[in-house]
């Protein structure tokens, strides 16, 4: 008898305890009968199921209602802060651009920002630290983040988020681009996603990528970027094999 997959990526919360497929197996095919799904008539369907359990937020917020409040306007105060330029005392130079910040927003929130400041003694104000290899718009959205605690493009920046959480040594920002590239997860960005893990030590995203290429195996090995992995990357390919055969 033969056998199809379908798989499906759901996301827990709350308000959501029930897993769905939304792309299961279309009725025609299932009653094609050169597709042998059939046995006597029945239908046998088995799932396997690969799952993360983790936390994003490391302090558990009060149900007070009157705590929370106070809390969401010390964040709107903070993001005020930035938006208007109000006492800034530093500058982060993108290029061209330019992003007015507070150096002691900076040095609480980053070890590498904090180590960076400490060292410099300048004459003139405000600093000014220089970032390449981002464009304005990500090192903009870190900044948003520092202020912050969120993140609101996330989706769309998920890689450059991770990597330049990595750089600056931001945990809950690797995690959170780390949790929004896992759920696009798919055939054609499953080794490349791998790959990026590997490069900015993402251990969350590199998990889910290895269990995703075991159970996806014969699509995910036909596609070029396998190819890069096993050629470049010994060290995942063995991981991989390792995964398999259930050697941890």
């Amino acid at each position: 008898m033969k056998h199809k997959k379908s798989m499906s990526i759901q996301i827990f919360n709350k308000t959501n305890y029930i897993c769905t497929c939304h792309q299961f197996l279309k009725r025609d095919l299932v009653f094609d009968k050169d597709n042998e799904l059939l046995s006597n008539g029945k239908l046998t369907v088995g799932c396997e199921i690969f799952y993360y359990y983790g936390t994003i937020n490391t302090v558990s917020l009060s149900k007070n209602n009157n705590i929370n409040k106070s809390l969401g306007e010390s964040l709107n105060d903070i993001a005020i802060m930035l938006e208007s330029r109000m006492f800034t005392d530093c500058v982060l130079k993108v290029g061209y651009s330019k992003i007015n910040v507070h150096k002691n927003i900076l040095a609480s929130r980053s070890k590498v920002f904090n180590s960076m400041l400490a060292g410099k003694h300048y004459k003139y104000n405000p600093y000014i630290i220089k970032i390449n290899g981002f464009r304005p718009k990500v090192v903009k959205e870190m900044v948003i983040f520092m202020y912050t605690g969120k993140s609101p493009n996330i989706k769309m920046l998920a890689r450059e988020m991770l990597e330049i959480g990595e750089k600056y040594k931001l945990q809950r920002l690797k995690v959170m681009a780390e949790e929004s590239l896992l759920h696009n997860l798919s055939i054609e960005n499953a080794c490349e996603y791998l790959i990026l893990s590997e490069l900015h030590s993402a251990e969350i995203l590199k998990e889910w990528c290895l269990q995703f290429i075991c159970l996806n195996a014969e699509k995910v090995f036909n596609t070029e970027k396998w190819k890069v992995v096993l050629n470049d990357h010994p060290l995942l390919v063995a991981k991989l094999f390792n995964i398999a055969v259930n050697i941890d």
